[in-house]
C-alpha cells in the first residue's frame, strides 16, 4: 500500500504512525549504519540481520549467539549487543 492506494496519505502521518508504534513497543527499528531506520515486529525472538551488498535486501537470521561466547576482553562484561551480516543473499550469488 502506498500513495497510489491512499492518496491524501501524508509522509508525516506515517512518520508520525510509526513514532506512536515504536512508543507503545509494538514495532521496534532496525537500525542500519549509514541507512533509514527499517521496522520490524517487537515481538519477534532475539536474531539478527544480513544485509545483501547486491540487492541492498535485509534478512533475519535466527541463530543464536551467547554471550559467553563473543570476542570481548576477559574482564569486559557484556551487556547488549548487535550483530549484522554483509554479503551476498542465495538469489545474488
Amino acid at each position: 500500500m502506498g500513495r497510489a492506494d491512499v492518496p491524501s496519505l501524508s509522509v508525516a502521518t506515517v512518520y508520525r504512525t510509526l513514532k506512536d508504534l515504536v512508543a507503545a513497543e509494538w514495532i521496534l527499528p532496525v537500525r542500519l549504519p549509514g541507512e533509514a531506520d527499517r521496522y520490524e515486529m517487537a515481538k519477534l525472538d532475539d536474531h539478527y540481520h544480513f544485509k545483501c551488498s547486491s540487492c541492498n535486501r535485509v534478512f533475519d537470521v535466527h541463530e543464536r549467539i551467547k554471550k559467553n561466547n563473543l570476542l570481548a576482553p576477559h574482564d569486559f562484561v557484556v551487556e547488549k549487543y548487535d550483530l549484522i551480516l554483509y554479503g551476498q543473499c542465495s538469489e545474488c550469488r
